[in-house]
């Protein structure tokens, strides 16, 4: 997984393993990971899931990450299902210098990441109706930045279709989704003013102090680094000469996302399934940020 600057960063859907305790859980819904059923929980019944997931590589330095989740789910009508999630993370990274991402090195063990909640209302029933139909929701409120482990507020509202045909009786299932999703996010400062003239930031890149300058809020420009030669700051980083990016002004996102996948019943309570996800992000400044 490779943010640069040069390239268009790649999500990656990088999941280790999932662990599921499903009570009465419906079938579709425990087929598949990233394309969400047409199906709700039966009235009465709940499901609880726990998830991990590991994120590490880059082209330069050490980046590795653990994401993890518990989730549930609960009927609360024949046709309408309620959720909810918290979330933490670990993170422990070294030699990264990304601007706008990763400014520098960073690490600690599990920490409060945030929370989602959720809702599904189904219109049509896919045993019943010749094909079934779902209105999804999903809140979330983040309060740590994946990439570089900083703080980072994020709001962010996702809504969407789901659709669901059986084939063969029932052995074959096919899902579709289309959803959008709106982000407010807003990194926290990290930056501190020189004499009130110029912006910077003490940080550690591969295990040394280093110093970060940003970018003068009048000229837009950074102050000569004299010291650079003699070892005080980041010697062969971009952070030399250049300044440094770190936006903390409130960015808007609008994201995108289109999955489908099917699933296929070998045995009694086994099957196979494949799944194929595209997701586009259009950010503020930068109009498409990834796909």
């Amino acid at each position: 997984m490779n943010d640069t600057r040069s390239s268009v960063p790649a999500r990656a859907l990088a999941a280790a393993f999932a662990a599921a305790l499903c009570l009465s859980a419906s079938g579709a819904s425990a087929q598949f990971s990233a394309t969400t059923s047409a199906e709700t929980r039966p009235e009465g019944s709940g499901k609880l899931q726990q998830s991990f997931t590991r994120r590490h590589g880059k082209e330069h330095g050490e980046y590795t990450a653990w994401n993890m989740s518990t989730s549930v789910e609960y009927g609360l009508a024949h046709n309408f299902t309620l959720g909810g999630a918290i979330r933490t993370q670990s993170i422990d990274t070294s030699g990264l210098l990304v601007p706008g991402y990763l400014p520098g090195d960073e690490s600690y063990t599990l920490k409060f990441a945030g929370f989602d909640i959720s809702g599904k209302h189904k219109f049509l029933n896919t045993a019943e109706d010749d094909i079934g139909v779902a209105a999804y929701w999903h809140g979330h409120y983040d309060a740590l930045d994946k990439h570089s482990g900083l703080g980072k507020t994020v709001y962010a509202l996702e809504t969407g279709f789901a659709v669901q045909k059986y084939f063969m009786e029932g052995q074959l299932t096919w899902l579709a989704n289309a959803s959008v999703k709106a982000v407010h996010a807003t990194r926290d400062e990290i930056a501190v003013l020189d004499d009130g003239e110029q912006a910077y930031a003490d940080v550690t890149y591969k295990g040394q102090p280093a110093r970060l300058w940003f970018p003068d809020g009048e000229s837009g420009r950074c102050i000569e680094d004299e010291d650079a030669a003699t070892g005080e700051f980041l010697g062969d980083s971009p952070a030399d000469r250049d300044c440094f990016e770190w936006p903390n002004f409130a960015e808007m996102e609008i994201e995108l996302k289109f999955a489908t996948g099917f699933s296929f019943r070998f045995a009694n309570n086994w099957y196979l399934s494949a799944e194929a996800l595209w997701e586009q992000e259009h950010e503020t400044e930068v109009n498409r940020e990834r796909y």
